[in-house]
This record gives C-alpha cells, structure tokens and sequence, in this order.
C-alpha cells in the first residue's frame, strides 16, 4: 500500500482494514482513503460505497497504518516517529484542471489552471466535463497532537510555538538544516528533532 500523488486514491488497491468504533465495536473491509474529497470508501459487492456514519468511528487500521477520525467525514493518519513523536497528515490532492481538449487531442492552456469542484467518485459525485484534462496538487496539512487536540502547523513560526520555552532553539534547527515545512520528509525530520523539547 504506497501513496499516489497522481490520484484520488491514498492507495493504489482496496485494502483489507478494520474499522474501530467509538462505542467498542469493529468491523472489517476493503478499504481506500479519497484524498480529494477526503473520506474512506469501501467495496461491497462490487459496488464503491462512501463509509457511512464516520463520526462513529474512533480509528480505521490498514496495514498497521493507522487513521484517526479528525472531523466530519475526515482522517488524519497518525505515523509514530522515533524519539516518542507522532506526525498526523491530513492527505489532499487538490484537482486542478490544465484545460480544454482540442482538435487532434491538443489541449488548450488558453485559461490559467483552476480548481475543479466536482469529479467522478462516489455516491452523489459529478462527473467532468469529458474535453477536459486534470491533473494533482499535493496539499497535505500536518498536525501535532498536543492535550487532545490538533495542533496544525504551515511555518517556522507557527511550527516553533508548539514548543513552548523553545521557539528561537526550534526556528534555528528549522533554518540550520533548511527544513520545508511542505515536504514529509522534512516535517518528520523536524518533529523527531523536536521531540526532545516536549519530555523536558
């Protein structure tokens, strides 16, 4: 089970994974994670079902990865990091569309790239417009768990106030390894790093 960043789909394949319910229970299913609409969907008698109730949920495993419900119908994964730190992702591709088709299968780039707001998908979905060619934006959000709750974070100064009595140590790690707070690598780099200031 590997990320695309050229799909709706966190997975490639349906994946087997156990749904943990709030009240205790669980149930088990083939499971994909929308990153565009951002919901788990799920196959059932070969028919693609949007996961009712989510805010039942408490937690969906797949593969020893693990989703916590956030909000609504969305899911951040919780990806457990050495020195005791955990990352939370919140995955989204955002849809864009590179324009119009033309004759003999040009496409025209006569308009800029906007955001498409309807796609083919699950239950009540639109579909696109057919002389239309889309591509993906990745636009993941990455939260820190502090006291029960998200804490998101898209800067250096943002991302330092999480560590309370240490904001100028963290922004000069952040600055001394040239870490970009877009890419995931350097999100858990800097939260592994980071780590040290939360066990004090």
């Amino acid at each position: 089970a590997q990320e695309n960043p050229n799909s709706n789909y966190l997975f490639e394949k349906f994946q087997s994974g156990k749904v943990i319910f709030k009240n205790g229970s669980n149930d088990t299913g083939n499971l994909k994670y929308d990153i565009v609409w951002e919901t788990f969907v799920f196959r059932e008698n070969n028919e693609i079902l949007d996961l009712a109730n989510p805010n039942t949920v408490a937690v969906i495993s797949i593969n020893n990865r693990i989703f916590e419900h956030a909000k609504g119908d969305i899911f951040y994964e919780r990806v457990n990091l050495d020195n005791d730190a955990a990352l939370y992702i919140q995955w989204n591709n955002k849809l864009l569309s590179k324009g119009k088709k033309g004759a003999y299968g040009t496409v025209s780039q006569t308009t800029s790239i906007e955001n498409v707001s309807q796609i083919t998908g699950t239950g009540g979905k639109v579909n696109l417009n057919d002389t239309s060619e889309y591509t993906y934006k990745n636009n993941n959000a990455y939260y820190l768990k502090q006291k029960g709750k998200y804490k998101r974070f898209i800067s250096s100064d943002s991302f330092s106030k999480l560590y309370k009595g240490h904001e100028q140590e963290v922004k000069d790690y952040l600055k001394s390894e040239n870490i970009n707070l877009k890419i995931l690598d350097d999100v858990k780099k800097a939260v592994i790093h980071c780590a040290q200031y939360l066990n004090e």
